[in-house]
């Protein structure tokens, strides 16, 4: 969107935002508003989440004051709920989008029936190939990783 000045993409939101510090109050407030050249009610106001430093919020918080909440989207619409639901920095927000799967549409594989179906039979297929138990109410777990 052409007026957005921001645009937040969440992939791992409690990775993006906490940085795992004491309480900043008092003195190490004023410490951190030094290193950002920032007032004190600034850095407690957009960079202070619980208690605790969070990069995060400062964009949630721009992307509230000055684009109306718009301009916020993770990775996948199920993770976009669940951030949404999770993280209380985003909370404010009325709405985080997910983004589509950026492969090609000419390289996606044409469902010929429901995407629970789909899925559904994956999963038994998967339980089969791997000799586990074939129950369609089990859940699955796949990890996937990336170096940061």
């Amino acid at each position: 969107h052409p007026s957005l000045k921001v645009l937040l993409v969440l992939h791992n939101a409690e990775y993006e935002g906490t940085i795992s510090t004491d309480m900043i109050t008092g003195d190490k407030l004023e410490t951190m508003a030094k290193i950002w050249n920032l007032p004190c009610d600034k850095v407690s106001r957009h960079l202070v989440q619980d208690g605790r430093l969070n990069m995060l919020k400062g964009a949630v918080d721009f992307v509230l004051e000055f684009q109306g909440g718009k301009g916020v989207c993770a990775v996948s619409q199920y993770y976009a709920m669940e951030a949404h639901n999770m993280y209380s920095v985003l909370w404010p927000l009325d709405k985080i989008e997910g983004l589509d799967n950026p492969m090609l549409s000419e390289e996606r594989a044409v469902l010929t029936e429901s995407l629970s179906e789909a899925k559904r039979k994956a999963k038994l297929e998967i339980q089969a190939l791997f000799d586990l138990n074939v129950d369609p109410e089990a859940r699955i777990f796949v990890s996937l990783g990336r170096l940061v």
